[in-house]
């Protein structure tokens, strides 16, 4: 079922009809077609009840976990809507401490650190890592360095060198290399 407006409640409703699947919209056509394919591999008597939030959940599981190490606001919500966008699971750490307790309380595919942060404290997230790396030989962890404009050549070589970091991001990555980086991880 496709509905131009959600309410409170709409879901328990359709639910109740036997409708498996609901979606308001606006609704872009991908979201259309896996709702329509999940609907399909579910039994008649399922009580599931597909949606947009169910449908994002199970793209994001599939696609992974994005830990971004960024401190500047305006880079913090340029890359978490790219990675977002691009189906993955953005979590942010506006610090290497932050990113630090993060990585030890979950499992991250990939992590995303700012360079120039990521010097100035002294390669503490990857430091980390390389930790996790030792201690669990099968870890794979992607790790990529951001750079802004302002990150010195210097600070990048720096990061390269720590032996965890795979790739450089640069500022302006569009969303295909950003998509292409992460898929060939």
């Amino acid at each position: 079922m496709v509905a131009t407006t959600g309410y409170r409640g709409d879901s328990e409703e359709v639910r109740q009809v036997g409708i498996q699947g609901y979606l308001t919209a606006p609704i872009k056509e991908a979201q259309l077609y896996d709702c329509i394919l999940t609907v399909m591999h579910l039994g008649e008597s399922s009580d599931t009840l597909i949606t947009r939030h169910s449908l994002a959940d199970t793209h994001h599981a599939e696609r992974g976990q994005v830990l971004l190490v960024e401190d500047d606001s305006h880079e913090q919500k340029h890359l978490l809507s790219m990675i977002e966008d691009l189906d993955y699971r953005p979590y942010l750490a506006s610090s290497s401490r932050e990113a630090v307790q993060a990585l030890s309380r979950q499992g991250y595919e990939y992590v995303i650190v700012d360079c120039s942060m990521e010097c100035r404290d002294q390669f503490l997230v990857t430091e980390f890592i390389r930790g996790q790396r030792s201690r669990d030989p099968d870890s794979d962890i992607r790790v990529f360095a951001f750079s802004r404009p302002e990150t010195s050549s210097d600070e990048v070589q720096e990061c390269l060198s720590s032996g965890v970091v795979e790739a450089t991001l640069d500022a302006d990555i569009s969303s295909d290399l950003l998509r292409d980086r992460l898929s060939a991880a």
